[in-house]
């Protein structure tokens, strides 16, 4: 993929716009643990009710991915932020004001997550579209870092900031500021991203598709690897690392919430790490199988081991989340793989997959738990196999990603 060989003269504030994104879209994400209590004692929706409603965002995210995508390479990420920015700022509103619609509260509610999930699919990829074509080649990667160390705080500010916020003030006036917010970060990518003609095709690319992308080898097993990056990490820190807390080591739900807390915070740390390793250019590949295969090994060894101490779990945990970020110098490959005229195909493509195998290795956990009990297994030895079902899954994408070998010479 081209890329400018030097920083261009609005490459901080074209991180900056991008960072105020992604941390908008964090908050997104991180926000329906905490409201969804408050609406089901506010309207008293059941749990089946509750949980179609947060997986609302995520499926209407998933289902806009191939659209956004092509309007990403047809429009150029500027203009196509600022769209979907709008639609997260009118989902927000509709959110805000949903609660005191009577009957047609639900209704409304419902329609505000679809929106917001329609808004932010096309603002991942096209955050990394602005990044790649402002910033310069060897500085791409720690970019990346930087905008998931920084945009993370988003997703902090979507947990107890928020459950603090609905305890202390009504709906309306919290999520009627969320829509504030989102026209705030619309107004910042308005006046710091500048616009960028779509990239023409190149020579060797006949057919731009997403059937002729999936076709390139190499390609293939990039997104192989893709979807063992995002699952792992919301699968700990999302939903089974906290029962697994209180099952195997007897913490409350509100230490299980401080050690998850530290476990994310620990993933945003990561993103300067591996960002800077990139930044020297050297050894990409080494960093990205080195760091699967050493999640792999931490989830392994919580297979192994007999009820490791509270602090030794927690520490296999941390390693596990931390080295998963080699989705940072993944992207990057992705980047030098296909044509620039793709790349916000390929990159929704990529986040496609990630973010669809987050239901599915969720689902996967949980199921190995529910044999593993109803096999006579105690809750401990269950947990054990489970990570260690975990493990296999990332060793399995990562040996992959290792051994084969790019067939074709279209897409370098």
């Amino acid at each position: 993929m081209k890329t400018v060989s030097a920083p261009s003269p609005g490459a901080r504030s074209t991180l900056f716009a991008c960072i105020a994104v992604f941390a908008l879209g964090q908050f997104q994400r991180a926000s329906g643990s905490i409201f969804g209590p408050v609406l089901s004692e506010k309207l008293g929706i059941p749990a089946t009710a509750l949980g179609v409603l947060v997986g609302a965002m995520f499926a209407a995210t998933l289902a806009s991915q191939a659209p956004a995508g092509i309007a990403l390479d047809r429009f150029g990420p500027q203009r196509v932020i600022l769209w979907t920015l709008a639609l997260v700022a009118v989902g927000n509103a509709l959110f805000a004001i949903a609660p005191g619609l009577g009957n047609a509260a639900w209704p409304a509610l419902l329609a505000a997550r679809v929106l917001i999930g329609v808004g932010l699919a096309a603002t991942g990829a096209g955050v990394q579209m602005m990044l790649a074509q402002n910033l310069p080649s060897g500085d791409y990667g720690y970019a990346s870092g930087l905008l998931v160390t920084l945009g993370g705080v988003g997703g902090l500010v979507g947990t107890w900031p928020l459950a603090v916020a609905l305890e202390r003030l009504p709906w309306i006036i919290v999520f009627g500021f969320g829509a504030v917010l989102a026209l705030l970060v619309m107004g910042i990518a308005a006046w710091f991203l500048q616009p960028t003609a779509p990239e023409k095709a190149e020579q060797c690319q006949t057919n731009t598709g997403f059937i002729a992308l999936l076709k390139d080898s190499e390609l293939r097993r990039i997104l192989c690897l893709g979807a063992v990056t995002y699952a792992p990490i919301v699968t700990i820190t999302g939903l089974w690392g906290g029962p697994y807390l209180h099952d195997v080591h007897g913490l409350s739900p509100e230490e299980s919430g401080k050690a998850l807390m530290g476990l994310f915070a620990t993933t945003i740390a990561a993103g300067v790490v591996f960002g800077r390793i990139d930044r020297t250019g050297r050894g990409r590949d080494k960093v990205i199988v080195l760091a699967a295969a050493g999640s792999a090994t931490c989830l392994a060894v919580m297979a192994l081991m007999s009820t490791p101490p509270l602090l030794g779990a927690l520490a296999l945990l941390a390693g596990s989340v931390f080295l998963q970020q080699f989705y940072i110098p993944l992207g990057v490959r992705l980047r030098d793989t296909v044509p620039a005229s793709v790349f916000g195909r390929a990159n929704a493509l990529k986040m496609l997959i990630a973010i669809g195998a987050i239901p599915v290795m969720q689902t996967a956990f949980g199921l190995v738990l529910d044999l593993a009990r109803s096999a006579g297994v105690g809750d401990e030895s269950a947990y054990r196999i489970a990570f260690g079902s975990m493990a296999a899954a990332i060793a399995l994408a990562v040996t992959n990603y290792s051994f084969r070998r790019r067939s074709d010479g279209c897409s370098g």
